[in-house]
């Protein structure tokens, strides 16, 4: 039987390792040893240390996690988990990357909804003091496409977020080159989702020579409970195929869900 490579994942924006719960559990099941740390000053929720922390600190956490497991794993990251995931992949050995509505490592175009719904964070985030997602704003921006129900129980789940590392993405301090990326990388992206728009995940597809799975009237949050069952089987054929990656074409994902 081929070994099957450790995992690591890495938590959203105001998130933590909980949110990875389904995915880690389904894959524990299928043989593979999963870490799930949480970022600094994420679990528990420390506002006070967010105000100083900064995105080379989360960079720096994940790194010592990716070594902790003493060989090549891949590496599963959701929104800036995802950007974190590609700055690993860039300086260190990684089995695979697996971006989960995740943003470019570069700056982007943010869609219309997320500049509105982000207006009330740009001076917390400008300053580099933490901020806290309103529950309007989580409505609006992650869990708008999931039943009532599933958005009630999730939008009381997300914590405060450093304004440095935050501000960092903003102003394009943070780049990583497609050439820097060797492993093989899969996308999973909302075809609904207003955090990165669709446009920018194909471009990124794109470039990264990726598998683009596109996931019908889904948006940001795609670690939903209700879509653990149908996305993260996908996943692991994927990882269990050694991530050889399906061609994307010039006007479309290369699959869809």
């Amino acid at each position: 039987m081929t070994r099957r490579p450790p995992i690591l994942f890495i938590h959203g924006t105001a998130g933590k390792p909980a949110h990875f719960a389904a995915w880690a559990l389904h894959f524990e099941g299928l043989g593979h040893r999963c870490l799930v740390p949480a970022l600094p000053g994420h679990d528990p929720d420390d506002p006070a240390a967010l105000d100083r922390l900064t995105f080379a600190d989360f960079t720096k956490a994940m790194e010592e996690a990716l070594k902790a497991l003493g060989e090549p794993a891949v590496v599963i990251g959701y929104s800036i988990g995802g950007v974190i995931g590609q700055v690993l992949a860039a300086s260190m050995p990684v089995a695979g990357l697996v971006l989960v509505a995740s943003p470019p490592a570069r700056p982007y175009l943010p869609g219309s909804a997320l500049a509105a719904s982000g207006l009330p964070y740009a001076w917390r985030v400008l300053r580099g003091r933490a901020f806290r997602p309103s529950e309007r704003t989580l409505r609006a921006l992650l869990v708008h496409d999931l039943a009532p129900a599933e958005q009630d129980e999730t939008v009381g789940d997300f914590g405060h977020e450093a304004g440095r590392a935050i501000r960092a993405l903003a102003l394009g301090e943070v780049r990583v080159a497609a050439a820097q990326i060797a492993c093989p990388v899969m996308l999973v992206h909302g075809a609904r989702d207003r955090v990165v728009p669709l446009v920018t995940a194909t471009g990124l597809a794109r470039r990264l020579k990726a598998e683009f799975l596109l996931v019908p009237g889904r948006g940001h949050w795609l670690l939903a409970e209700s879509l653990a069952g149908t996305i993260v089987p996908h996943v692991a054929d994927w990882i269990g195929r050694g991530g050889a990656a399906k061609p994307v074409s010039s006007h479309r994902p290369g699959a869809e869900l």
